[in-house]
């Protein structure tokens, strides 16, 4: 059994499953969270949740309506676990957030692959995710650094152009003086 620090919370209205569950996953090494309906899911939900496990029909909310809910504020994956095998079902599901549908009763195996194979992807999603806004930051600073040094090139020109009579646009562009006096009886700015 390995040591997980990934927390499941499963969601169903029936006792006998959520024991399965929970032994399953824990078994696995995941932390497990339990709630009897989809109110309760809500109200233990939180940032450190990575996977929601939920049933479909529980009383007070269902299963559909806690994941639209949790769509609000987490991209953790949910998965449906519901005796409802009907394609009008899992296209309710599917749209309602969810990103897999397992049907009831399901093989004990199956369900902790499909757990493996969510946990994994979320995992390569928010990998890339931290990566990008690390390389976000990192080009942030870069340009900063960059903006910086050219506002430090351009007073130090100023300066040495305010010696040499010459402006900062005509020594920037590399003009020599005669050149200068011809752009601008020409009405040149710079």
């Amino acid at each position: 059994m390995e040591n997980r620090r990934e927390r499941i919370l499963i969601a169903d209205d029936e006792k006998e499953i959520r024991d399965i569950l929970r032994l399953l996953l824990t078994q696995e090494g995941y932390q497990v969270a339990e709630a009897e309906n989809g109110k309760e899911a809500l109200d233990k939900a939180d940032e450190g949740i990575q996977l929601y496990i939920l049933d479909v029909n529980m009383p007070v909310m269902s299963g559909f309506a806690a994941a639209m809910e949790i769509r609000k504020y987490s991209d953790a994956p949910v998965m449906f676990l519901t005796a409802y095998s009907g394609e009008a079902d899992m296209t309710i599901g599917f749209s309602s957030g969810a990103d897999d549908y397992l049907v009831k009763p399901f093989s004990n195996v199956e369900l902790l692959l499909r757990v493996r194979a969510l946990l994994r992807r979320a995992g390569r999603m928010r990998e890339a995710g931290e990566s990008r806004r690390e390389e976000e930051k990192q080009a942030g600073t870069e340009q900063e650094s960059q903006e910086t040094g050219a506002s430090r090139k351009y007073s130090l020109l100023q300066g040495s152009a305010a010696g040499s009579g010459q402006s900062v646009g005509q020594e920037k562009r590399g003009m020599d003086p005669a050149d200068q006096n011809r752009v601008s009886a020409a009405g040149a700015v710079f």
